[in-house]
């Protein structure tokens, strides 16, 4: 990630199309799209997902998700933590031509966390006043100045190393993400840390604000979320898809977590 906002920096320039922020609509929803432009959404408050590929990426306030233009992907809220979003859309221009480009160097998308966030919230809000202050050429350089800094910012988070006692939490983090289905329990997943199973279960919800357990569910029912939504898969075949050998507890965790079972939560 950090390579690819460095890239950025090194060799383009940003042009602002639009800037949005807001709460979402109840039951935002983003089905199945790739766009020509390349953008950014975060939430101020709540909590959202994108799915790109096979890969779920959750954003709320501090995870900010980066999609180049080509790159399919789907997204939607949580109906018990509605987002606030933050997003916008640009275009990238050569420093060396000005001209636009249609297309990223190479299709990227990717999450980053970010470690100051009053920092990136004070650059957020003065671009968003001057986008919706009026058009002129002076709010649109200020718009892509700002633009640049919260980059650039968002650069040199990423480049800098995870901390020593944080960095097995964040590996299985990411294992859960990529393999939904995957059933772990806490002694593997400790194991995969190379911590004892105390020591990374204190750890984790430490850093993570819950247990090792209700995270991995979390993480399967987020990933539920998005097939009912966006594909004729019955509730059953979900549930064997990530793993539930019995669709009723499947039914019942989805509910714990969602507030409502599969198959209203299909239905709106």
């Amino acid at each position: 990630m950090a390579a690819w906002l460095d890239e950025l920096l090194g060799a383009y320039h940003f042009e602002m199309e639009y800037c949005y922020d807001a709460p979402a609509p109840w039951r935002w929803r983003v089905r199945d799209r790739t766009l020509d432009r390349f953008h950014m959404v975060t939430a101020r408050s709540g909590r959202g997902t994108y799915v790109i590929g096979e890969r779920t990426e959750p954003f709320h306030q501090g995870r900010i998700i980066f999609v180049s233009p080509g790159v399919r992907h789907s997204g939607y809220a949580d109906p018990r933590r509605l987002p606030h979003l933050q997003t916008c859309r640009f275009w990238l221009c050569r420093n060396d031509t000005g001209q636009r480009v249609d297309r990223a160097p190479v299709p990227f998308s990717g999450a980053c966390e970010v470690r100051d966030i009053d920092t990136y919230m004070r650059l957020w809000e003065r671009m968003h006043r001057h986008y919706t202050s009026g058009s002129n050429r002076i709010r649109a350089s200020l718009c892509s100045a700002l633009l640049t800094q919260i980059v650039g910012e968002l650069a040199l988070d990423t480049s800098r190393t995870t901390p020593a006692r944080s960095r097995p939490i964040e590996d299985v983090r990411r294992f859960l993400w990529r393999h939904p289905a995957k059933r772990l329990s806490v002694a593997e997943m400790a194991r995969m840390a190379g911590l004892s199973r105390k020591t990374f279960t204190a750890r984790f919800k430490e850093i993570l604000g819950t247990s090792p357990t209700d995270y991995q569910i979390r993480v399967r029912i987020e990933r539920a979320r998005y097939l009912l939504a966006e594909t004729p898969q019955s509730v059953k075949q979900i549930a064997y898809r990530l793993g539930y050998a019995d669709p009723y507890v499947f039914s019942k965790q989805f509910k714990r977590f969602t507030g409502c079972s599969p198959r209203p939560f299909r239905a709106g």
